[in-house]
């Protein structure tokens, strides 16, 4: 039986085809993340225990001072949604709602 009811088809139109949108193109992201990540050794620049990033947070303009190791940790998320993107059965989860999966 179909679902017609108007908050239900709202619902899924504003926000489950949204995220599907949203999480397709995380994913596509994470992969050129990690594209670079590795093209420029980001393992041997940003090492473990490495401190502060000294961009111009450290400065003070605003923006939280992030360390080597948050970034490190941030690039272990993008690990997990590269697994989603190699896992196809469950990327395609993700694709079938999706309206504007758009690569990065």
């Amino acid at each position: 039986m179909a679902v017609t009811d108007p908050t239900a088809i709202k619902f899924c139109n504003e926000r489950v085809r949204v995220y599907a949108d949203l999480k397709a193109q995380l994913c596509y992201f994470a992969q050129v993340f990690d594209d670079e990540w590795q093209a420029k050794d980001m393992n041997t620049l940003i090492p473990a225990g490495g401190g502060d990033i000294e961009d111009s947070a450290t400065t003070g303009d605003g923006r939280t001072i992030i360390t080597a190791d948050d970034v490190r940790a941030l690039r272990q998320r993008v690990t997990d949604d590269l697994a989603i993107l190699e896992n196809q059965a469950q990327f395609n989860t993700i694709l079938k709602p999706a309206v504007n999966p758009t690569k990065a």
